[in-house]
């Protein structure tokens, strides 16, 4: 299985989505240019996919393209954004969605995955 990330920059204001086999690996990587860099969304993927579902991102994200693979989308819209992507290359199947290891505020994981409100 291989994974497609949403990332956080450290303004918190833009998103990088990606692709690898590492994403833990692949924020502590991202550190490096930007120390506040933290992982929002993982989700797995077939291998054969990983490369389809980053596109899908990429193009239905186009309009709210900062530069390169930097979005101006909220946590809410990478959450969206993210389980469209799943969908799309898995039509019919349940989307799985990892949340990453520390996700604030932890009401949005509720809510990107029950449809509960925040407290």
């Amino acid at each position: 299985m291989g994974s497609v990330y949403a990332f956080q920059d450290g303004s918190g204001k833009l998103i990088k989505f990606g692709r690898s086999n590492d994403p833990e690996q692949r924020v502590k990587d991202g550190r490096t240019f930007d120390p506040r860099l933290r992982q929002l969304e993982v989700i797995e993927v077939d291998d054969a996919y990983t490369s389809k579902c980053e596109t899908y991102l990429h193009k239905s994200l186009r309009t709210k393209r900062y530069s390169r693979e930097l979005y101006a989308v909220t946590p809410d819209e990478a959450g969206v954004a993210m389980r469209d992507a799943w969908s799309h290359v898995h039509p019919g199947s349940e989307h799985i969605l990892i949340p990453a290891p520390v996700m604030e505020p932890v009401g949005l994981l509720e809510k990107l995955l029950y449809g509960i409100p925040s407290v």
